[in-house]
């Protein structure tokens, strides 16, 4: 399995991770449903955890698609997905597989923006190599897409790594 990381900094928008837990899959699947809020997301906005419930979304036969409740907004938030099966027969507990991806609206809208300030730099450097000056607005659009890809990768990364450490805890479990 290909991580795009560099210690807990995730350097796609995209990650996957394989928790291996002590817990049996009904345990696994009844402590992940006691930690997930089930309504729906207009009523968790800017709302902090009430009851000990870490996530929002649902849990059904062993599987599960949620995002954690945050108290503020980020729209990088990652949305988690998985599933939880048994481990291979003399190994008791279960192993979850687990998906952390961005909304596809911000992916589009990222990969949009991004991919638009790629061709213009691409642009201004074919222009360099035929000799066209470059002034200092030129490099604009290079700061800001260095900047563009730092503030995606660093915002998702941030919350792909709380929710990491928060799955690894609730299914007393390890990575592998």
């Amino acid at each position: 399995m290909i991580n795009f990381r560099i210690g807990d900094f995730s350097v796609l928008p995209f990650d996957k991770l394989v928790i291996e837990s002590d817990l049996n899959i009904a345990e696994a699947s009844a402590t992940l449903y006691s930690k997930v809020d089930f309504r729906p997301s207009l009523e968790l906005i800017f709302k902090k955890k009430v009851n000990g419930k870490e996530f929002q979304g649902n849990v059904n036969n062993y599987r599960f698609n949620i995002k954690r409740i945050i108290s503020y907004r980020n729209s990088f938030l990652p949305i988690i997905s998985g599933k939880i099966e048994k481990r291979a027969y003399p190994i008791k507990g279960s192993q979850i597989s687990v998906t952390m991806r961005m909304n596809c609206f911000v992916m589009i809208f990222s990969m949009f923006w991004i991919g638009a300030l790629t061709i213009f730099v691409c642009n201004q450097i074919v222009n360099l190599f035929y000799g066209e000056d470059i002034n200092k607005t030129s490099l604009i659009p290079l700061f800001t897409l260095i900047l563009g890809f730092l503030l995606i990768t660093g915002g998702f990364s941030h919350e792909a790594s709380k929710a990491r450490k928060l799955l690894i805890h609730i299914f007393e479990g390890k990575e592998l």
